[in-house]
């Protein structure tokens, strides 16, 4: 994977390279949180693309915690193992509604557009029509 390197748009310096998905992942949650805590000071600029970083960071998680669940209903695929399945058919489902609700968001500023597009490399179900919307976001279209 060609490593990525994050420059600051305050101080043009380097912030660090991004070389895996698990260090994207922790980029998008620290990028969520510095614009949480921004909007936690009445005084400070709040980022336009605020609720969809943080929508991002929410389906980053629960995208762990469906991958957590069909790793474990792998070790043991029998047929007696029917709940781990239907556990992981349940959560992937939910998915499909915070997927839905991003793909209506307009990412506006460089970090949104990051965070849109690390969701989409990441989940399966919905890439298709988030993608779409990323690229209208990258155009400037609606």
């Amino acid at each position: 994977m060609p490593k990525a390197e994050i420059i600051s748009l305050k101080t043009g310096r380097p912030i660090g390279e991004v070389t895996s998905n698990v260090e994207s992942m922790v980029l998008l949650s620290l990028l969520a949180s510095r614009a949480m805590v921004a909007g936690a000071d009445p005084s400070a600029v709040v980022s336009p693309d605020h609720d969809l970083m943080m929508l991002c960071d929410q389906i980053i998680m629960r995208k762990r915690q469906v991958d957590e669940v069909y790793s474990k209903w792998r070790e043991h695929p029998s047929f007696s193992n029917r709940e781990g399945y239907d556990e992981w058919k349940r959560e992937n489902r939910s998915l499909r509604g915070p997927l839905v609700r991003l793909g209506r968001l307009r990412a506006s500023t460089p970090s949104g557009l990051f965070a849109k597009a690390v969701v989409t490399r990441q989940v399966g179900i919905g890439a298709a029509s988030l993608a779409v919307s990323l690229a209208n976001d990258l155009l400037g279209s609606a």
